[in-house]
């Protein structure tokens, strides 16, 4: 009979209830763990640069190569000593996925496998201990008594502590009188193992990473120490860090003393860089929209012109050379695409990303120093002009030497290599990279324009550093989203932009689109331009650039009349009329607009000179009628109205429009002739109280004499102007209205 002692305070509860209490706490936990654990996507995780495993695809095509080494190790046999094969390979090549391979096509019925790896154990003296303990317990399974030698034999080794090179590459047989137990040890179990039915085959692996004296123990397993009979050693390294570690030990022949270790080197077959590529793509083709992917797609496979001719078809054919590489690269990519989605040009990304990979150096040198390195203004004395839009390109500076202007961030490099952690011969694809990054200005820009988001654009260039958009920074994605939806939302939202001093980014976003997937996009798009076009901002009205607008409208015509209007011209013309016939008042924008394409209408447009002509007069008869009084946008409108130069007879007659004068005429007569008379005062801002009739007089009436005889038409005693203005004509008429004037004026009033 068992009596539990109750819990003072709890009288239901024994103390033995607190470790069942425990237990299920503990099931609890684990069962919580296991559905939190369930919820992980490794998709969205980073990707591994694992070897490839047992039955892993392989990527480089080896299989076949690494069949036929397997079938070579099975039919061979030795009854005297080992059989040791060295696998030759740089960092990152794929050693451990071959070894892999082979030992995958292995028939294991027949062998005794043994994969060790001596980097995982810390010093010389833990290699040995672990490489035999690991070899005793495989053979256990097969003969015990043996394991248990082995594993005794191992332990006498750790004894012996000598990495002279000369005595490693002897037999044991010629250890120390005082090792004679290791001796009999040795011989004793290089019997045993001659008389197994299977074969003895150990991997060694990543003998490249481990120090001097570490890389020395190892040889000493493999030449002497395990240079058991019916056994083959398969050991992975680089060859030209083995010979380095040797050096250390023995000044000379050190490149010869590998093949006193290893009866066969075999260097890793090349593989096809395509096929690396694919292994990019094929790594970040998940996390891509499939835009993005097919954008960089072309990019990886596209030859550079600058590097046709040469092996160097395309800079990732240099920078990512292994699945190391590509594994790399690809974590590093995404990490910045992740954050920048739609927010950058991938092609700038991928080659940032690529120079980021390998050339740290320099990417900290463009991103942190990009005053000294880049510039926005016209440097190089190309003659290049592009408006406002200015983009950074590689500074140029005059070689001391050669008298030629070279690249700035060229001169800094191959003066700097060491220290910038890049090696001269790979400064030729930095540059090259740069190139493409940061492009020069060409004389001619016809056909020339910046990739959208581009790096090179000041707007741009932060959030590539940043891996985010800065506050001043307007999302393209938002912009896209917004564009899709009806036009009045996206004025909406272009007015709320704009208020938060983001017009810049608006405009540049505008000028960029260019490839459009839709009818309705590229409509979209066309009517945000006018739009755009016509917000005031502080009294002012900035507009767009036409040539732009212009090319948008014309650009391809061929191609938007059969993607998107199925040919049909008199479509995509109503299209366009509507945009123009719907304008808002003040109509600034549009009668600019369509003032800028009339003066270059003899190279074609879309729509014709008389749909244009005719509405630039409606524009300006609409908004004079919609205003009581004379302003300073009248003169605006009314200077856009003007007769462009293929319509003048000659160059001598005034280009004013006689349309537009007749209108303007008879406002200032029915509505404001004082506010016309106000704004013909011109004051010298030279000099005070000195004054002029404004020529626009002469511009709108042909002649002075023409004004004089329409004002005097009109009773002094019913404007407030009139009287003072005529008095002021006439004295400006004494001078023949050459000069400046002397007047004392009352009523009108006009400052500096």
């Amino acid at each position: 009979q068992w009596s539990f002692t109750k819990m003072h305070f709890f009288d239901l509860f024994v103390y033995t209830d607190l470790f069942i209490l425990f237990i299920l706490f503990e099931i609890i936990k684990k069962i919580n763990f296991k559905q939190k654990e369930e919820k992980i996507d490794s998709k969205l995780g980073f990707i591994f640069d694992n070897p490839l495993g047992k039955k892993g695809k392989d990527q480089l095509q080896r299989e076949k190569y690494a069949k036929k080494i397997s079938s070579k190790i099975e039919n061979t046999k030795n009854k005297e000593n080992a059989f040791a094969i060295g696998i030759n390979g740089n960092w990152g090549v794929g050693k451990t996925s071959f070894l892999n391979l082979i030992e995958r096509n292995l028939d294991k019925s027949e062998s005794i496998v043994l994969k060790f790896n001596p980097w995982l154990n810390n010093g010389s003296n833990s290699i040995v201990n672990e490489f035999f303990k690991n070899l005793s317990y495989e053979i256990e399974k097969h003969n015990p008594s043996l394991s248990t030698k082995i594993d005794k034999y191992g332990k006498l080794l750790l004894e012996i502590n000598d990495s002279n090179l000369d005595k490693i590459i002897k037999p044991i047989i010629y250890f120390k009188k005082r090792n004679n137990v290791a001796q009999t040890e040795y011989k004793e179990i290089s019997n045993r193992i001659s008389k197994l039915d299977k074969k003895l085959i150990i991997f060694v692996d990543d003998i490249d990473r481990l120090d001097n004296d570490e890389i020395i123990e190892v040889i000493r397993i493999i030449r002497n120490t395990a240079n058991f009979p019916n056994t083959i050693f398969i050991a992975a390294y680089d060859r030209n860090y083995v010979i380095k570690a040797l050096e250390k030990n023995n000044s000379s022949n050190n490149e010869y003393f590998l093949e006193k270790i290893f009866q066969l080197e075999i260097q890793l077959p090349e593989y096809e860089i395509e096929t690396i590529k694919n292994w990019v793509l094929d790594l970040v083709k998940i996390h891509l929209t499939e835009k993005d992917y097919e954008e960089l797609r072309k990019t990886m496979f596209k030859k550079i012109p600058s590097f046709i001719g040469s092996n160097h078809l395309n800079p990732l054919n240099q920078i990512i050379t292994t699945l190391r590489d590509a594994t790399r690269f690809s974590n590093s990519f995404l990490l910045t695409y992740s954050e920048l989605q739609g927010e950058v040009n991938i092609e700038d990304l991928y080659f940032l990303e690529l120079i980021k990979l390998k050339y740290s150096g320099v990417y900290n040198l463009i991103l942190k120093e990009k005053d000294s390195f880049l510039t926005l203004t016209d440097d190089n004395k190309t003659g290049y002009s592009n408006g406002n839009h200015y983009f950074y390109s590689l500074k140029k500076i005059k070689d001391d030497k050669s008298g030629q202007m070279i690249y700035i961030i060229e001169k800094y490099l191959s003066e700097n290599y060491l220290n910038i952690g890049v090696q001269k011969k790979d400064l030729d694809i930095i540059i090259e990279l740069l190139k493409r990054l940061f492009p020069n200005k060409p004389l001619n820009k016809s056909n020339f324009d910046l990739l959208p988001l581009s790096i090179a654009d000041p707007s741009c260039f932060d959030r590539y550093s940043h891996y985010r958009l800065l506050n001043s920074n307007l999302s393209q994605n938002e912009f896209e989203e917004n564009l899709l939806k009806s036009s009045e939302e996206f004025n909406e939202k272009m007015l709320e932009w704009s208020s938060l001093y983001l017009r810049g980014e608006i405009s540049e976003k505008l000028r960029r689109f260019k490839h459009f997937e839709n009818k309705q996009q590229f409509e979209n798009l066309i009517v945000a331009i006018f739009n755009f076009g016509r917000i005031q901002v502080e009294g002012h009205y900035p507009g767009y650039d036409y040539i732009d607008l212009r090319n948008k409208i014309e650009s391809s015509e061929k191609i938007k009349l059969n993607k998107f209007y199925n040919n049909n011209r008199e479509e995509y013309q109503l299209f366009l009329k509507e945009i123009f016939i719907n304008a808002p008042s003040p109509y600034i924008f549009d009668l600019n607009l369509i003032y800028n394409i009339l003066k270059t209408i003899h190279f074609g447009f879309i729509l014709d000179k008389e749909f244009l002509e005719n509405q630039r007069i409606i524009y300006f008869k609409k908004y004079l009628n919609s205003i009581p009084k004379f302003n300073d946008i009248i003169f605006k409108l009314y200077n856009d109205c003007s007769l462009v130069n293929n319509d003048l007879i000659s160059p001598e007659i005034s280009n004013s429009n006689p349309e537009a004068n007749k209108l303007l005429i008879n406002f200032i007569k029915e509505k404001d002739l004082d506010g016309f008379l106000n704004r013909m005062v011109l004051l010298d801002y030279r000099e005070e109280k000195k004054f002029h009739v404004n020529p626009f007089v002469k511009r709108l009436f042909g002649e002075f004499s023409e004004f004089k005889l329409f004002l005097s038409k009109f009773s002094n005693s019913d404007f407030k102007y009139l009287e003072e203005f005529n008095d002021f004509f006439l004295e400006c008429e004494k001078v023949k209205f050459e000069v400046y004037i002397d007047f004392n004026f009352k009523k009108i009033i006009k400052k500096k």
